[in-house]
């Protein structure tokens, strides 16, 4: 409750209304008002509904999520979290987790802080990249988003422009390389045989 009071009086602020004259409006006393600004007691259904047609965002002082765009946004996000998810074969019941520990973190850091002096240096992310990364390695589907058409194409090239000039490369090594190639080819739209030869090289 106490962060809805914080969002209850940020709402009326954004009004232009002091307490006294918001809590009469709504049909109560500025103590009460008081208190539901300090998260100190629950208000009725009576006083949201004043609030609501005063253009109080109740949506964003019970949910942090403003109605309209923001709430949009935030659903749409979210399913497409949830489409990334399954369309890769993730491993299921680990996002809302990792967007959890993600949430934790930004409070720590006091990331939505206008002054960024003010925010704490102690708080690391890494430990949370990694959780995320290791998730993304449950991947069984990376075929949706893999061109593996052109992977294979990359592949077959490295290695007979190895077998050509005799080198030896372990499979790893050709993988590395086409992979190098692969990223080059989406960026650009094509590779050369030059950048082939090149990456062969710096894989012997």
């Amino acid at each position: 409750m106490e962060d809805f009071g914080k969002r209850l009086k940020e709402e009326r602020e954004r009004l232009g209304l002091s307490q006294a004259r918001f809590a009469e409006l709504c049909g109560v006393g500025r103590t009460a008002q008081f208190n539901y600004e300090r998260g100190e007691r629950h208000p009725a259904s009576v006083y949201l509904d004043a609030a609501e047609k005063l253009g109080v965002d109740i949506h964003y002082v019970f949910t942090a999520t403003r109605k309209g765009n923001d709430w949009a946004y935030s659903r749409a996000f979210s399913r497409m979290l949830y489409t990334f998810e399954w369309l890769l074969g993730l491993e299921e019941r680990r996002l809302e987790a990792i967007a959890r520990e993600l949430v934790d973190l930004n409070e720590k850091a006091d990331w939505f802080n206008d002054s960024p002096n003010t925010r704490p240096d102690c708080v690391s992310f890494q430990e949370w990249l990694a959780s995320f990364r290791d998730w993304l390695g449950t991947a069984a589907k990376l075929d949706h988003c893999v061109d593996v058409a052109l992977l294979s194409q990359l592949i077959d090239a490295v290695s007979l422009a190895a077998d050509k000039v005799g080198a030896t490369l372990s499979t790893e090594k050709r993988l590395r390389a086409a992979l190098m190639l692969y990223r080059e080819a989406k960026r650009c739209g094509g590779i050369e045989q030059r950048q082939v030869d090149d990456a062969v090289r710096l894989a012997a």
